[in-house]
């Protein structure tokens, strides 16, 4: 989480590790993974965005948060159930909240990656990497600079009216769908090269 005020504030910042899989073969017996999803992409944030907020609303100083959820919070995602539903618990939180907070100033945003290159998430087999990206209507993953970018944004007074809000990062892919882009991918249109 990332907060911003007019007025000197410190910053939180809260990342966490790639999701747990959970399968139909063990999510009867995995509930402490389950668990753990839930406490560090969902209570822990909620947690220190109530700070955050009592900091701002004590002093009377309008500021903006902005926490990093996923398109898994978005769409659905194989194997990652307990991520996708805490991410997507996030973004209907930060609606909530927006709607508490926005009379005194304090505007929370969401910020849903989509398939990002960092050290953590490597790419190791670029077979099923250029498969991936067919997905993917930009044809490329994000870079940590994008999801920088959009964060920046959210904070800033540029973003002054904005509150509730959950902006994908995913290079169109929630907004095209895997399935529908993938299938059109390979159409030739006329006067278009590929």
């Amino acid at each position: 989480m990332i907060c911003h005020s007019r007025k000197p504030v410190p910053i939180a910042v809260t990342n966490t590790p790639p999701p747990e899989t959970i399968s139909i073969q063990n999510a009867h017996t995995d509930m402490d993974s389950w668990d753990l999803e839930h406490r560090r992409n969902l209570r822990y944030i909620y947690l220190a965005a109530v700070e955050v907020a009592k900091s701002l609303l004590g002093r009377g100083a309008p500021g903006a948060i902005a926490c990093v959820a996923s398109v898994d919070g978005l769409r659905g995602a194989a194997n990652h159930a307990a991520y996708g539903a805490a991410k997507a618990g996030l973004v209907s939180l930060a609606k909530s909240l927006s709607g508490e907070w926005a009379p005194y100033g304090v505007r929370f945003n969401v910020v849903a990656p989509g398939g990002v290159v960092t050290p953590r998430i490597p790419i190791t087999d670029p077979e099923k990497e250029r498969i991936r990206m067919e997905m993917v209507p930009m044809r490329r993953r994000g870079e940590v600079q994008d999801i920088a970018n959009a964060l920046v944004f959210l904070l800033s007074d540029m973003a002054t009216y904005i509150t509730g809000h959950t902006l994908a990062v995913d290079g169109g892919y929630t907004a095209t769908g895997p399935m529908d882009y993938a299938r059109h991918a390979t159409m030739k249109l006329p006067g278009m090269a590929r």
